[in-house]
């Protein structure tokens, strides 16, 4: 426990760094899939994503539909086995992955904020630096370790639910990803052995952040831990001091 107390700053100061870095790479997050996606608008509620659909940059989602239809000519079909009806099989799963993962990248960073708000109190009840803890130090020791262990819990879930669904399609969205990248007007008239070796999307990512998750949930839990441990550490000196302040009122 002494040695947990003469270092208490540090470890709150890493925190407070490990708190820091989550909301830095949440801002990369997307981009190893940032091209797994499909134009599309919105109306009433329905969705709509067409061959025609564009954006300013010129990206269009003529590529993706052309090279799946000639999925016979091209390759497609033969070696994946894939429908060459994009809009109808694949077109809507291209798009609830891509809202998933903005989705989580946006929590990612929305939570990562609250967690760094969660640090900050920390600071301010003075548990990296007081060396008796009191009951304020227990509560804000344990609640806010915590706050941040539900929200990463809950980032946890939801990166491996958008892993799980990309790796039961991993090939469709590499495809796509190579169809609707920068160099989509020549990829789309390429063969599929050829375009095939300019896939770049695995799972790599989800499973470094899964770690990054748990890493943060651990060190949270060691720090809830911590104060229980050093409120009861330092109970008789507490009660010590609680003794002559009630001495000194009378």
């Amino acid at each position: 426990m002494n040695f947990l107390t003469k270092h208490s700053k540090a470890f709150y100061y890493a925190y407070g760094i490990l708190i820091g870095a989550l909301i830095i790479l949440g801002v990369f997050y997307l981009s190893q899939y940032e091209n797994v996606r499909v134009l599309f608008s919105k109306a009433g509620g329905v969705v709509t994503i067409a061959p025609l659909s564009s954006d300013g940059l010129q990206h269009t989602n003529t590529y993706v539909f052309e090279y799946f239809a000639n999925g016979n000519s091209n390759g497609l079909v033969a070696a994946t086995g894939l429908s060459t009806d994009f809009g109808t099989a694949y077109a809507m799963k291209v798009y609830d992955f891509q809202i998933l993962m903005s989705h989580v990248n946006d929590l990612i960073i929305t939570f990562g904020v609250i967690c760094l708000v969660c640090f900050a109190f920390l600071l301010v009840f003075a548990n990296h630096s007081r060396r008796i803890y009191y009951k304020s130090n227990i509560i804000a020791g344990v609640i806010f370790p915590v706050i941040v262990i539900v929200l990463n819990v809950i980032l946890l879930a939801d990166n491996l639910k958008a892993m799980g669904i990309f790796s039961e399609n991993q090939t469709l969205f590499n495809i796509v990803s190579v169809l609707q990248g920068e160099q989509q007007t020549t990829m789309s008239q390429q063969s599929y052995d050829v375009i095939s070796k300019s896939f770049t999307c695995n799972n790599l990512s989800f499973v470094l952040y899964s770690v990054l998750f748990v890493i943060v949930i651990a060190y949270s839990v060691f720090l809830a831990i911590y104060a229980v441990l050093k409120y009861k550490a330092t109970a008789e000196e507490r009660a010590e001091i609680e003794k002559k302040a009630v001495a000194n009122n009378d």
